[in-house]
This record gives structure tokens, sequence and C-alpha cells, in this order.
């Protein structure tokens, strides 16, 4: 009987000391990602054909982007194109809802199938831009806009896809 005790005391300490910390399931989102195409609805509801001509102009030229989403609620994304680079950090997280969240942005995504490449559709709504200083201007309709000498930009979405590296 002493032995059997013998055995099963550190059998027991070994069943008790096994790490009880629930394991923590890791977004599908976590990892690195490379921007493999964009382009522009025909309808600024992401509906219609999608306009694909400034993401070749833009891969002719060199672009690169690339997306790292990190485990710890961080991302960062670099963008490259003719040689000159920038990179953007900040926060995300997915929501209870699935939902992707990215510095307190909702975005509307579609998660291919074998969770290897995802696609945002991103609705922007029609401003005014300084022409010069490439800045948002306060003017709310065309007429204002381009009487002030702006650029005005009509509501458009927009699809950009990312591929897991």
């Amino acid at each position: 009987m002493k032995k059997t005790l013998l055995i099963l005391i550190p059998l027991m300490i070994f069943i008790g000391c096994e790490d009880k910390e629930e394991e923590k399931e890791v977004s599908q989102f976590v990892g690195t990602w490379k921007i493999t195409f964009g382009g522009e609805y025909e309808n600024s509801d992401c509906t219609g054909t999608i306009d694909s001509t400034d993401w070749e102009f833009m891969e002719a030229f060199g672009f690169v982007g690339s997306l790292t989403v990190n485990e710890d609620g961080t991302y960062e994304m670099t963008i490259s194109i003719m040689g000159l680079s920038e990179t953007e950090t900040g926060i995300w997280l997915e929501d209870e809802n699935g939902q992707l969240i990215i510095d307190d942005e909702i975005l509307t995504f579609t998660m291919a199938a074998d969770g290897n490449s995802f696609i945002i559709n991103e609705e922007m709504e029609a401003y005014c831009e300084d022409p010069y200083s490439y800045e948002e201007t306060t003017h709310s309709n065309s007429t204002s806009c381009m009487d002030a000498g702006n650029d005005w930009y009509e509501e458009s979405c927009g699809l950009t896809e990312f591929t897991k590296q």
C-alpha cells in the first residue's frame, strides 16, 4: 500500500500542477498580410464592376503594401512606392460579432473560406480637398468646393484585398 501511495502522490501532484490557463483563441487576422489587389466599385454602395486602373498604375510604379496584425491588439501598415515608404501604426480588435475594428473604425470585410485572404470594402463620403496641401476643406458641396479652386471627390466605395504571407 505504501508503494502505491508513493507512486500515486507524485502522479497526483503532476496532474494537479497542470497549466490551468485556458487556451486563448487567436484571431484569424493575426499575422502578416500583403495587399494584393485594389479597385473602386462602379457604385458608391459597393456594387457593380470594379475598376482596377489605379491599382495597375500603382503596381507599375512598384507599389507594395503590407499589414502586420499583432496578437497584442496593435498593427503596422507599411506602404512603399517608387522607393519611398510610409508606416502607420495603431490598434485593432475583432469584436464578439466578428467585426474588424481598426482605430475605432468598423470595416466591412469578407474572409476567404481558407482564411488566407480577406477583402475590405470601404465606403467613402464625398469630400473637398485642397489641390496643393492635399488637406480636406470645409466645403460640403461640389459647387462651393470647385469655386474655391479645390478638388471635389464624389462618394465612392473602394476594395482592398489582403493575402496572408
